[in-house]
């Protein structure tokens, strides 16, 4: 009599149904894979993904302060040039 070994399930952080495979049988997400804690809900979603597969959330852009910092750097460098021409 041969003893078959138990596949380690862990249960998906996604849908929390216990899977062994390497996709969730329920919400077919990887449950190894990289996730991020959404901000406005705190539950975790995937992070390849562009919204919060919970409460429908945008990924908070990186650059969406840096971009108007960087203009606006610019725009002092340029008036500061023009000022010291005089």
């Amino acid at each position: 009599m041969t003893v078959q070994p138990q596949a380690f399930t862990i249960p998906c952080p996604f849908c929390g149904t216990a899977t062994a495979a390497a996709r969730c049988e329920r919400c077919q997400r990887d449950p190894r894979g990289a996730r991020r804690i959404c901000g406005p809900c705190a539950r975790q979603t995937p992070t390849t993904e562009p919204t919060c597969m919970h409460c429908g959330a945008g990924k908070p852009n990186d650059m969406a302060w840096k971009i108007p910092v960087i203009v606006l750097m610019f725009a002092l460098a340029f008036a500061l040039a023009v000022a010291l021409q005089r």
